[in-house]
C-alpha cells in the first residue's frame, strides 16, 4: 500500500509461478489498484528453501507526498498484517537534508546527518516521522 496518486514505474523480482511450474523464471505481472483509500501494488514471487528473493517496486510518489517532502517532513507508515508473524525492518532513508527530529529516534551516534537508519521489529502498526532542512542541495 502506498499513498493515493502514487504511480508504479517498474517491478523487479515478480514471477508467474514457483520454480516447479516456472523453471525459466518468467517475470510476472504487477496488479495495481485502490483499496482503503490507498493505492496498492501486488505481485507474486517465490522463495525457494535456503534461498533469498528480492521483490522491488519502483514508483513515483504522489504530488501530495512530494509537497510534504519539499517542506521538510516525511512520514512513513508500516501496517502489520493481521495474523502475520513479527518481521524485522531495516529502514534507511536519505532525506537530502540534515535531520532535526525523528521518531522513533535513531541511535545517538547516527544523529545530525541526512540519513535516517533504524532496525526494528514490525510487531504492530508503526509510524516513522522525520523532519529535516529541505533548503540544502539534493
Amino acid at each position: 500500500y502506498v499513498p493515493p496518486g502514487t504511480t508504479l514505474i517498474d517491478t523487479q523480482g515478480s514471477l508467474v509461478n514457483d520454480r516447479l511450474f516456472n523453471p525459466s523464471g518468467t517475470e510476472g505481472v504487477t496488479d495495481v489498484g485502490t483499496d482503503l483509500g490507498l493505492t496498492y501494488f501486488g505481485a507474486f514471487t517465490s522463495v525457494e528453501p535456503g534461498q533469498t528473493q528480492h521483490l522491488v517496486f519502483e514508483y513515483l510518489l504522489a504530488d501530495s507526498v512530494v509537497h510534504t517532502i519539499e517542506n521538510g517532513s516525511y512520514t512513513l507508515n508500516f501496517f502489520k498484517q493481521m495474523g502475520a508473524q513479527n518481521h524485522d525492518i531495516e529502514l534507511s532513508l536519505d532525506v537530502g537534508g540534515n535531520i532535526s527530529y525523528a521518531t522513533p529516534a535513531e541511535e545517538s551516534g547516527a544523529w545530525g546527518d541526512e540519513m535516517y537508519s533504524l532496525n526494528t521489529i514490525l510487531d504492530q502498526d508503526k509510524t516513522f516521522e522525520v523532519l529535516f532542512d529541505p533548503s540544502q542541495d539534493r
